[in-house]
């Protein structure tokens, strides 16, 4: 117990500092703690010490993390029918933490900022793992109830609208980034940005006649 309760002050320490702008700071802590860490509990940390990790300009490993955790979680969300099984017969503990489903989500998402903060090269293709993991959990939760889905897992429109903007940025799948950007004004109706968008990628033009192009 006096173990645990050390775990949790260092942790929230470095969160502290997270929060106060010492990024880092807060991933050097929290680096040293996940050297005593293994399993669920090695997974947790590896996800806050990513967000330090890229607020303090380091996407490349702060990516790297996260791939970690998504492989694994990925392999324990097919065992959880087992786990379950297991620990009716014994306790809780012996369960394999496979994430929240918004924290599936979500790590999709960071996975995303992060490659566009180092090289891009994945980008395109974790802006579909967003879209990919809400709607795989949309169906799995259709099938335990029906009736409540909707209201339980609403679409959220960051997947849709990163998908979107990196189509865009190609130059050459303006009809792509439009059904992404509709996609993202139709989930989040207050987000006025993604309806400028959807505007600019149906009715927009690259430079006006008679201009250049200048690429930097």
């Amino acid at each position: 117990m006096s173990g645990c309760r050390t775990h949790s002050r260092r942790v929230a320490e470095s969160r502290q500092r997270f929060f106060q702008g010492d990024h880092a700071d807060s991933a050097q802590s929290l680096e040293s703690e996940l050297e005593k860490k293994s399993g669920s509990e090695a997974d947790v940390m590896r996800l806050d010490l990513a967000s330090a990790l890229l607020a303090d300009g380091r996407p490349a490993e702060a990516e790297e993390l996260l791939r970690t955790v998504r492989d694994r979680w990925d392999i324990l969300e097919g065992k959880s029918l087992t786990d379950s099984a297991a620990s009716y017969l014994t306790d809780d503990r012996k369960r394999n933490y496979s994430g929240s489903d918004f924290e599936r989500v979500m790590l999709r998402v960071y996975l995303t900022l992060a490659d566009l903060c180092d090289d891009n090269s994945d980008s395109l293709a974790y802006s579909l793992q967003i879209n990919m993991k809400q709607q795989q959990l949309f169906e799995a939760a259709r099938h335990r109830d029906a009736e409540t889905t909707g209201d339980i897992y609403p679409p959220l429109a960051i997947g849709a609208y990163l998908h979107g903007m990196l189509r865009e940025q190609t130059h050459s799948d303006y009809n792509g980034a439009a059904r992404a950007y509709e996609n993202a004004a139709k989930w989040a109706p207050d987000f006025k940005l993604a309806t400028w968008d959807l505007e600019r990628a149906t009715h927009g033009v690259h430079s006006a006649r008679g201009h250049g192009v200048v690429y930097v």
